[in-house]
C-alpha cells in the first residue's frame, strides 16, 4: 500500500502491477512525482483526508489521478468516494481505465455526478462495476448518460445495491 505522508514522495516502480492507494491524514503539503508507472494495471484508491481543506483535498485528487491515468483497472473506495463527492466543481482529465469499480457511498445527487464524470473522462472503458450501500434509485439516469457518451468499447454496466442485490443497467 503507497501511503502519503508529509514529506515529497518520488516512485520509480518499474514492475509494480497494483498499487493500494491511502493518503494520510497528516498530508498537508502533498507532493507526489512518478518516474515510472508503465507497468501498473490496478488501482485501488482505498483512503483520502478528511481534516483537510476542500482546495488542499481537489489538489491530491488531481495529482492521483494523473499518477494512475496509464492503469486498466481502477477502483474507488466508500471512504474516498465520500470524500471526492463533497469537492465542488472538481472534473476529471480522461483515463485510459478500461474497468472501473466504485463504492459510492449514497444515493445523493454529488454522487450521481462524481459517477458522470467519470464515466466522461473514460474513454476506454469496456466495464462499469457500481456497488451501492444505498439504492441509487432508478438508473435510467445513468444509462441516460452513458447513451449519450461515445464509449464504443463500452461492453457492461452493472449495479448492485442494498448488499448483493444485482441490478443490470445496460448490458451491451
Amino acid at each position: 500500500m503507497l501511503q502519503v505522508l508529509n514529506y515529497p514522495c518520488t516512485l520509480n516502480c518499474p514492475s509494480v502491477k497494483i498499487m493500494d492507494i491511502g493518503v494520510s491524514e497528516t498530508s498537508q503539503d502533498f507532493q507526489l512525482t512518478a518516474i515510472d508507472l508503465f507497468s501498473l494495471q490496478e488501482v485501488n484508491l482505498m483512503r483520502l483526508p478528511t481534516s483537510c481543506s476542500s482546495s488542499l483535498l481537489m489538489v491530491v485528487v488531481k495529482a492521483l489521478f494523473r499518477l494512475v491515468e496509464n492503469a486498466e483497472f481502477f477502483t474507488l473506495s466508500f471512504k474516498a468516494f465520500e470524500r471526492i463527492s463533497s469537492i465542488e466543481r472538481l472534473e476529471f482529465q480522461q483515463n485510459r481505465w478500461k474497468s472501473i469499480v466504485l463504492y459510492p457511498w449514497c444515493n445523493c445527487e454529488s454522487c450521481l455526478e462524481v459517477i458522470i464524470k467519470l464515466i466522461r473522462s473514460s474513454v476506454k472503458m469496456e466495464e462499469l462495476k457500481i456497488y451501492a450501500g444505498q439504492s441509487l434509485g432508478e438508473c435510467e439516469l445513468l444509462c441516460s448518460e452513458l447513451s449519450t457518451c461515445v464509449m464504443p468499447l463500452l461492453k457492461t454496466v452493472t449495479i448492485h445495491e442494498n448488499h448483493g442485490y444485482e441490478k443490470w443497467c445496460k448490458n451491451w
